[in-house]
């Protein structure tokens, strides 16, 4: 079941003529979504959502101080510029409790352990990473300290999980690597007035709490979340960033197509196009992971490229994220190297995204194609985006990717864990499979003679098996 809550809802009745019809939806969503706040424990119950200063107040205080704990107090300028900027979004345009609720939420879940995931843009905003929303740290590819605060940028990585393992060059410790290089634009829009959608993935046990909500923070139940609390509490340990970074245990596992009950990895058709492609590295996995949920951006298209080495994960198109900061990154070259402006603008990048991604641009590309092939975006990309009808967000694919290397870390540490967890949630599916069958000599059999799958299916009819 899917439940939404909803805050800006004036904009979604703007155009009614009936104000007052408008007025009784926007009072009963109101009257919703305060019942929400009252039912979570860690919020004060005479708090109320109309204190839109105090919220905003709350969770810029709440994300500063998230970023000084990861980045010291004299924050990097890349981390301040993009903060400022997200909440110069927020602020202008009213935006605080598309923050505020789901951060209540969240920390709620968390301190009843039940951890949250994020969908569709959420991984796009700092704000949100540093709110507890998502994993996704949306800054580019960096290492950072956990100690003395030493931060390092590094150009040219899709993802800090790329790097390699690197001390710290002032006290010698391990160097975090993180950041994804996710633009706000995706989330916030060009001009940062696109109301923010923020997706959550609850555990199922948690997410019933919220069946009677409203629109825009989108709840659902995810087994991937239900998975990584059993195992942290069957475990006592979490994977952290340099678990997943550059981790060629991880990365030979996912190359051997050693996916089974990995979610977003374990059917037969990802597993071929697993086998086909051979990710090298975590954000390869990543890009595969979003041409697959793509419409129009690998069958037909990419994948016949792959075979005939026209393009690689590093160039492909596989999200409305890459297509933008790629034609910018084309537009700066072309400034660079002629020293004069270039025949697009950072704002005509974001149109073009947005024409590719909404799978329009057989349509209306063909304006920018002289314009795109002089600051050098080769023919293929151009045929390719014509082919595309629907582009995933990044930041989706990013968080999916991480909490299934999340679990694949689990799976390949601790097995007869993972193979409980993975038991526990699918128990009912399970039984009522060996229900039709337990009796069957053949199956019994079968079972006998496989390896993960029959120990999960042969302890439910006979325990004494192992």
């Amino acid at each position: 079941m899917k439940t939404k809550i909803g805050f800006n809802v004036h904009s979604y009745f703007s155009k009614m003529n009936d104000v007052n019809f408008s007025s009784d939806i926007i009072n009963e969503y109101r009257h919703r979504a305060q019942m929400i706040v009252d039912n979570i424990s860690s919020i004060p119950s005479d708090t109320h959502l109309a204190d839109s200063e105090k919220k905003y107040d709350e969770i810029k205080e709440r994300a500063y101080l998230k970023a000084r704990e990861l980045y010291g107090e004299d924050l990097h300028e890349f981390v301040k510029v993009r903060l400022e900027k997200e909440f110069g979004f927020i602020s202008e345009n009213d935006f605080s409790l598309c923050f505020w609720l789901p951060m209540k939420i969240a920390d709620d879940s968390k301190s009843k352990g039940c951890p949250v995931m994020s969908r569709g843009a959420t991984g796009s905003s700092l704000v949100a990473y540093l709110l507890g929303l998502t994993h996704v740290n949306p800054l580019g590819a960096h290492y950072r300290c956990n100690d003395c605060h030493y931060i390092e940028f590094v150009d040219d990585y899709n993802s800090g999980f790329d790097l390699p393992a690197k001390k710290c060059p002032n006290c010698g410790n391990d160097l975090i690597r993180d950041g994804h290089n996710l633009p706000y634009e995706t989330l916030f829009g060009f001009c940062g007035d696109k109301e923010p959608s923020i997706e959550l993935n609850l555990c199922e046990e948690y997410k019933d709490t919220f069946y009677e909500t409203l629109f825009w923070l989108d709840i659902l139940g995810n087994d991937a979340v239900q998975m990584l609390k059993i195992l942290k509490e069957k475990t006592g340990v979490e994977p952290s960033e340099n678990d997943l970074a550059d981790n060629a245990k991880l990365l030979k596992s996912i190359k051997e197509v050693n996916t089974d009950f990995l979610p977003e990895m374990g059917t037969a058709y990802v597993k071929k196009q697993i086998e086909r492609t051979q990710p090298q590295k975590f954000s390869d996995v990543v890009v595969l992971n979003g041409l697959l949920h793509s419409t129009g951006a690998y069958v037909y298209n990419t994948e016949k490229m792959f075979e005939n080495n026209v393009c690689d994960f590093e160039s492909v198109i596989a999200f409305r994220d890459d297509v933008l900061l790629y034609l910018d990154k084309k537009r700066k070259e072309y400034i660079e190297r002629n020293g004069n402006d270039a025949p697009i603008s950072h704002l005509d990048c974001y149109k073009i995204s947005e024409i590719i991604r909404k799978g329009r641009a057989k349509r209306e590309l063909s304006k920018y194609k002289n314009a795109l092939c002089e600051i050098g975006v080769p023919d293929w990309y151009i045929d390719s985006a014509k082919e595309i009808s629907y582009l995933f967000p990044k930041a989706h694919s990013v968080e999916y990717m991480i909490v299934s290397f999340k679990l694949l870390w689990y799976k390949l540490n601790y097995p007869n864990e993972y193979l409980k967890a993975y038991n526990e949630i699918n128990k009912e599916y399970i039984e009522e499979h060996i229900g039709k069958y337990k009796n069957n000599e053949k199956f019994k059999n079968f079972v006998k003679a496989t390896f993960v799958i029959g120990i999960a299916l042969y302890r439910q009819f006979n325990k004494s098996l192992l």
